[in-house]
């Protein structure tokens, strides 16, 4: 008989050293780990490639410091993501350093990455094509966000609190971008394209210390878009 094991909570499991092993691996759906997770010395690598059927990643609070495909061997590793995934949460992994090459996760419609302040870079994010909802808070280290304009399905874009944020893609091309949320990311200096956001519907910009241009705003407010 197949198994019909789809759900997997692995929550205050703080001295777990390696995800159990999984004999229906095909069967497993969503994997939710809060605070969970703590690597030991010698080294442990997170594998979910064997997942192929993983629906929905939680990690919040983990101990994990890399989630990279690196050849080599690093404490807390994570190898490439199961391209199955739809829904990716990442939240208040302190140690995290560093995201595999997200563009193989060609059913991504949601990714969330939340209070990781040593995370420095996002890449593959312009490989997302499916993305409808990208939320980004707390980031303080991550100085762009590539490949956003490529995200033609995004519907809603949340940018809060990161503070190294240093500039945007031309926003013009996010055509079924209906909510937009930039706040308190105070090194922020332009943000291009509003004009070309013809799907908007809500938008908020605050706190954004730096920003001297909103090149497209005079656009939204004219008579057609209200």
């Amino acid at each position: 008989m197949a198994s019909k094991f789809k759900v997997l909570k692995l929550w205050d499991c703080c001295c777990l050293r390696a995800l159990p092993e999984f004999p229906c691996s095909g069967s497993l759906e969503i994997l939710d780990m809060k605070s969970a997770l703590c690597f030991p010395s010698d080294g442990n690598d997170l594998d979910f490639a064997n997942l192929w059927n993983l629906k929905v990643l939680l990690m919040q609070n983990c101990g994990v410091k890399e989630m990279t495909c690196s050849s080599s061997r690093t404490i807390g590793m994570l190898h490439l993501l199961p391209w199955s995934l739809t829904t990716l949460h990442i939240n208040e992994c302190q140690k995290l350093k560093c995201l595999p090459n997200l563009e193989n996760l060609e059913n991504l419609t949601a990714l969330s990455i939340h209070s990781c302040p040593l995370l420095k870079e996002i890449i593959g994010l312009g490989g997302l094509k499916p993305l409808k909802t990208l939320s980004l808070s707390f980031l303080q280290a991550v100085p762009n966000v590539d490949g956003l304009d490529s995200l033609c399905s995004l519907k809603s874009l949340i940018l809060t609190h990161c503070d190294a944020l240093e500039r945007l893609p031309n926003l013009a091309f996010l055509g079924k971008l209906l909510h937009l949320d930039i706040s308190c990311c105070h090194n922020l200096s332009a943000i291009q394209g509003l004009g070309g956001l013809e799907s908007l519907q809500t938008h908020l910009i605050d706190g954004a210390k730096c920003l001297t241009c909103l090149l497209g705003f005079e656009t939204l407010l004219s008579p057609n878009k209200l």
